[in-house]
């Protein structure tokens, strides 16, 4: 899936934007953030046509184009990016295929052990711009429906991991 030019354009302005949002919402994050300044990393998502280098700065980041060089490249799909978020499911992801890494592997480990570290305290963040008690429902939701996402995809790739087995069994 190939989105035209202009529209590639906005939706990257909208993503450095929402990472940029996040970004200050944390001074954590941003303290983690200037021990990758200068960093670069490439992402490459197959399924829908992405492919920007993210700079790490020392209080922000920047999507550049997919030319500008970087120290590592990583192409996946986007179902598999939820993996970054555990070093198993990185290794496993890797191990599998469903990672392509390419160029230093420490800049990547360094990169997704920031990435692991994030951790934005939502329901402090709503309460500055909601009334109480919405701030502490709205966050109490997004924790359950995340949960029930995790425990989701953990059962289908279970069922998908037993199914797989099976198959070549009875081959």
């Amino acid at each position: 899936m190939k989105l035209p030019p202009l529209l590639t354009t906005l939706s990257n302005a909208a993503l450095e934007a929402k990472l940029r949002f996040v970004i200050q919402q944390d001074p954590f994050w941003r303290e983690q953030l200037a021990q990758l300044d200068g960093a670069r990393c490439k992402i490459i998502l197959t399924d829908i046509g992405f492919k920007r280098v993210i700079q790490f700065g020392p209080n922000n980041l920047h999507l550049l184009a997919p030319f500008t060089d970087a120290e590592v490249s990583l192409t996946t799909r986007c179902i598999h990016l939820a993996k970054l978020g555990d070093a198993q499911q990185t290794q496993a992801a890797i191990d599998e295929g469903h990672f392509f890494i390419q160029g230093d592997s420490a800049v990547f480990t360094r990169i997704t052990n920031y990435y692991r570290n994030l951790d934005i305290d939502w329901q402090h963040q709503l309460a500055q711009v909601l009334p109480n008690p919405l701030p502490y429902h709205i966050s109490s939701a997004a924790t359950l429906s995340t949960t029930a996402i995790k425990q989701t995809l953990n059962k289908l790739q279970q069922s998908y991991q037993f199914w797989v087995q099976n198959e070549h069994h009875g081959q």
